[in-house]
């Protein structure tokens, strides 16, 4: 009698599962908000140093806030929900020294994430709570514009470079929200995105390969990012190079057009 009470029971699961499966390509907009403390080891360290010269002007603001845009896909089966996501960021900001001269930063990561969740949805509203997997690539650059507006990424100033980054992180993440029509939903979207020192998985610095950095076959730049500002030291020690372990808390708003498979 158990056994047969167990076999209805994953009948029904299953006939509810796939009585229920919705795809639909998805658009996000929204906001994160990092805990860099690498970067920010770094911006400490390099407004130290450029306070005591003669053209000091302002200090590098720290990396805080960034505009997030993600366009994918959804996918609907019973509890389970699965979203993918491909993204891209951008941040920008300049440091202004006196005679007219100022360091660019851009800070720009390309990724690709992974939800799953499981949770509850009918045809008024949404909740999951899951997990992610992120392919994340990093792009730092920094470059110094002259009086004349010559941008340089040059091997005159030793920061000057583009540092790349190639890293696998992980998220903890939520999706909720209504269906303002039988198809359309308008949902919210949070994820703590976050990765490790040590481990299968560690972070790694970011490194520049850029003709900027070799120089006739020699190394006239820093190659991999210093945590810690120091233009005299031309060796970047591993615990002295600013790596790919921020932690990342993002919030979107989505809207997702799905399609009903089942009828």
């Amino acid at each position: 009698m158990k056994k047969i009470k167990l076999i209805l029971f994953y009948v029904l699961v299953f006939q509810v599962s796939y009585s229920q499966i919705m795809v639909g390509p998805s658009i996000s907009y929204g906001v994160s908000y990092f805990n860099f403390k690498d970067l920010n080891t770094f911006t400490e360290s390099y407004n130290e140093y450029i306070r005591q010269s003669d053209n000091y002007k302002e200090d590098m603001k720290k990396l805080r806030f960034a505009p997030v845009f993600h366009y994918g896909a959804n996918l609907l089966l019973g509890p389970y929900h699965l979203d993918v996501d491909f993204g891209r960021s951008t941040t920008r900001r300049k440091v202004e020294f006196q005679y007219d001269e100022y360091r660019k930063f851009a800070f720009e990561r390309n990724y690709i994430n992974f939800y799953q969740g499981v949770g509850y949805w009918d045809e008024y509203s949404l909740f999951t709570a899951g997990l992610g997997i992120n392919l994340v690539n990093t792009e730092l650059q920094m470059s110094y514009v002259y009086a004349d507006g010559f941008e340089s990424f040059g091997e005159e100033r030793v920061l000057n470079g583009v540092y790349n980054n190639l890293a696998l992180k992980f998220s903890l993440g939520a999706r909720g929200g209504i269906f303002i029509q039988e198809q359309l939903g308008v949902f919210l979207k949070v994820d703590y995105n976050f990765g490790f020192n040590d481990g299968l998985f560690p972070a790694t610095a970011l490194t520049d390969l850029s003709e900027s950095t070799f120089g006739n076959g020699e190394v006239n730049n820093w190659i991999e990012m210093p945590k810690k500002y120091n233009p005299s030291d031309r060796t970047i020690s591993e615990e002295n190079s600013v790596k790919s372990n921020w932690g990342e808390l993002s919030i979107k708003l989505s809207l997702v057009y799905f399609i009903n498979l089942v009828e």
